[in-house]
């Protein structure tokens, strides 16, 4: 919101962070960087319970760097 705060949008820690496949991580992860147009934050919630798949933290990770390149290659 201007410069005063910073929106965190969450992607959904159960129905996708646990029971979700890798790839709909991945483009769950990508919809909320998209949708923040590289302002916002996006994290699996603290509350998302431990048994993440580490396949699908892998995911996150994997778009987050995958956005975070694009931001880098259309920035120049």
């Amino acid at each position: 919101m201007g410069d005063r705060m910073c929106l965190m949008g969450n992607v959904n820690p159960l129905e996708i962070g646990v029971r979700g496949t890798p790839d709909e991580v991945h483009a769950a992860t990508l919809d909320v960087l998209e949708q923040s147009g590289g302002q916002g934050s996006s994290s699996r919630s603290a509350a998302a319970p431990a048994r993440h798949a580490r396949e699908n933290i892998l995911a996150m990770l994997g778009a987050l760097k995958e956005f975070n390149a694009g931001l880098v290659s259309t920035s120049r």
